[in-house]
């Protein structure tokens, strides 16, 4: 009875570690950061086509399409159960990532996007970037890249800015240790690799508020 429940209790944890896991995954992040940008600023006030447009193909260039090239990686040139686990798995699709980010950046520019919703790209790609050339020496955990950015930009913001964001900072600081804690527990990454994404993730961040602060001052 006892094996039971503890074999239950296993299976419920780890149910739960995958759901947040695929909830957090770090293709997520540019649109959720875009989304709460367009909300919670003056962007409210720009028309609805706008926001869908730039919405819309944040992802298709960030979720989309990399999901379907990482997919067609898989099935015609890698084997079907790797998942990615070790580092020379991870190489292509970080470049898959990185080509498809660049081109929502030049369509972006094309069609003139704000500046702000512009870097919130950039920082994204700046991230995949410094994880590919992390990757190249040690795994790193890029769902907790994309946490530790948040709390890196709301470091900068809040600093910056001279806003109150102690509760966005809590409640950043609860999502990289959430996240974290599932990738070790499926473990997918060892806790250097999530502390090592965390560190990325949050100079990237706090480094892309900075320029994009400055470029408006000067």
């Amino acid at each position: 009875m006892l094996l039971k429940k503890s074999h239950k209790r296993v299976r419920l944890t780890l149910l739960i570690a995958r759901v947040i896991s695929i909830m957090f995954r770090p293709t997520y992040y540019p649109l959720l950061c875009l989304l709460v940008l367009m909300r919670t600023t003056f962007f409210r006030a720009v028309d609805t086509s706008y926001t869908l447009t730039v919405l819309g193909l944040t992802a298709v260039f960030t979720i989309l399409l990399p999901m379907l090239l990482s997919k067609a990686y898989i099935r015609f040139f890698q084997n079907r159960n790797t998942m990615f686990s070790t580092r020379s798995d991870r190489m292509v699709p970080y470049f898959l990532h990185i080509i498809c980010y660049l081109a929502l950046i030049h369509v972006m520019q094309r069609l003139n996007v704000h500046a702000l919703l512009l870097d919130v790209i950039l920082v994204s790609n700046a991230i995949q970037v410094c994880c590919l050339l992390i990757n190249l020496w040690h795994k790193v955990s890029t769902h907790t890249a994309g946490a530790g950015a948040i709390f890196g930009f709301l470091l900068a913001y809040g600093g910056l800015q001279d806003r109150n964001t102690l509760l966005p900072l809590i409640l950043s600081i609860l999502l990289c240790g959430i996240v974290g804690s599932c990738r070790l527990i499926l473990r997918r990454h060892t806790l250097t690799e999530v502390n090592l994404g965390i560190g990325v993730g949050m100079v990237c961040g706090f480094a892309g508020f900075l320029v994009s602060a400055l470029r408006f001052y000067f």
